[in-house]
């Protein structure tokens, strides 16, 4: 059977896969059903939809992995299925999921290679290692929850790591050739532009005056502030302002910070201090660091939560390249 790329997960809960893998195979071995009286069971067993295609896609994970086989439309038990009900070792599993599911040994590589480590970095390594044109990290997230349901991986805070276990069997894995993980390397600072705190300054400064604000980098605090309320230290700074007058009606503020590298606390200061006269606030900030800046926001029940925009440094990219492309078919259109 050739080498599985699209996979998918068993119900029951992510923790919880090689318990309902048993499960099934233990009914299988039991009652050699015809596929009505095991899709009845399964539905009963963990409230499933009772559609056919619900029961029969999580049966096609099983017998993709040559442990069950359908003879005269009964469901038949193979030897290695037998094995695995009988030992329920998480090692014999993985051991199976490394030689027929594409991605699993290398996502374990990795993650040994660079732990801890965030779904999106793995799905932009595993890309450009396979090559395999998967758009969305889905793939990658079932088989990482696999991963967590045989003890192979842990997570905290969003991140992955080996554990003890896991450890343990990779290095019973041949290893990947180094070389790969150099072009890995490589191609990834060729795929993802690594930009400085200037740079993403500059850019979302000259997006700004695209957009006709009054744009500005490096602004003071008390630009944004009331005569009443400014600060008596007024050397503190945003990353970026944007401004946009309104005829009759003052103006409205759209401050920015790059939180790429920086101290968290400090841009939360600033940008509470500034919030009650922020229409938004754009943050440019890494999925971990949100995470962390929204609880943060959430435990002292800021009213900054409610402005707060986060955008990836790679999302400032994509709209800075549309903004010159829209700038270009002005200037072709218009002069």
């Amino acid at each position: 059977m050739a080498p599985i790329k699209s996979f998918w997960p068993l119900p029951g809960g992510i923790r919880n896969y090689l318990q309902t893998l048993i499960k099934i195979l233990d009914y299988i071995k039991i009652n050699s059903p015809e596929f009505e009286q095991i899709k009845n069971w399964l539905i009963l067993e963990y409230s499933l939809s009772s559609e056919e295609k619900t029961s029969k896609g999580y049966l096609d994970v099983i017998r993709r992995l040559s442990l069950f086989k359908i003879e005269n439309s009964k469901y038949i038990i193979t030897d290695f299925g037998n094995k695995v009900l009988s030992t329920k070792d998480a090692g014999l599993v993985f051991d199976i999921l490394i030689d027929k599911i594409i991605g699993i040994k290398e996502i374990v590589e990795i993650i040994a290679q660079k732990q801890p480590i965030d779904k999106r970095t793995i799905h932009i390594d595993l890309e450009i290692v396979l090559k395999i044109g998967w758009q969305t990290d889905a793939q990658v997230g079932w088989r990482l929850n696999w991963l967590l349901s045989l003890g192979i991986i842990e997570t905290t805070s969003n991140k992955y790591y080996l554990t003890e276990f896991g450890n343990e069997k990779k290095l019973e894995l041949k290893e990947i050739a180094l070389t790969k993980f150099e072009k890995t390397e490589k191609a990834k600072e060729e795929k993802i532009e690594k930009i400085s705190h200037s740079d993403l300054e500059d850019k979302l400064q000259y997006i700004g005056d695209f957009f006709e604000f009054i744009s500005i980098k490096r602004p003071r605090i008390n630009e944004m502030l009331p005569e009443d309320r400014k600060l008596k230290s007024s050397n503190k700074e945003l990353d970026g302002l944007w401004i946009k007058k309104i005829p009759m009606g003052g103006k409205i503020y759209y401050p920015i910070e790059v939180q790429i590298g920086g101290n968290l606390s400090d841009t939360i200061d600033r940008l509470e201090t500034v919030s009650d006269f922020a229409q938004k606030a754009l943050i440019i900030i890494d999925e971990e660091q949100e995470n962390i800046l929204r609880e943060r926001l959430n435990s002292k029940r800021s009213k900054l939560l409610d402005k707060i925009v986060c955008m990836r440094p790679e999302d400032v990219n994509k709209i800075m390249s549309a903004t010159n492309a829209l700038k270009s078919f002005f200037t072709v259109l218009f002069n």
